[in-house]
């Protein structure tokens, strides 16, 4: 990635999503530091969203909306035979 012109951040958690007139403008980690940009993508689970929002945002319709989601956990298996057991 750091080939492609992308910065690479480890440790970096977000504490905070900084908003300017309703519009998302920063992502603020914890430690203090801000990444600024137009479009953001929250990749935590949807109980965590209203807590990284400002509050005048985390009391929308859609983000209030979001405590109905109902969860199911993702798991796979896989199974490797020593010898065939289907034709």
């Amino acid at each position: 990635l750091g080939e492609c012109g992308v910065e690479v951040r480890l440790q970096a958690g977000v504490e905070r999503l900084a908003a300017e007139h309703g519009v998302i403008t920063a992502a603020v980690l914890r430690d203090g530091s801000r990444v600024g940009g137009r479009e953001f993508v929250l990749a935590v689970p949807h109980g965590r969203v209203a807590d990284l929002l400002p509050a005048g945002l985390a009391g929308h319709s859609v983000v209030a909306g979001l405590s109905a989601l109902e969860t199911a956990p993702i798991s796979s298996l896989h199974v490797w035979f020593d010898r065939t057991i289907m034709g």
